[in-house]
């Protein structure tokens, strides 16, 4: 049981910090997106 906890708890980690790092990359692709918008104007 205390091994499926600890997997339980690993995957949770994996899971947040993938979106985490999701989010950072939307942000970047949001800021490119924006760039380059602003330079065809």
């Amino acid at each position: 049981m205390k091994k499926r906890a600890g997997f339980f708890l690993a995957m949770m980690c994996v899971l947040a910090l993938a979106g985490c790092g999701t989010l950072d990359n939307a942000e970047k692709a949001e800021d490119n997106l924006a760039q380059s918008a602003a330079m065809k104007v």
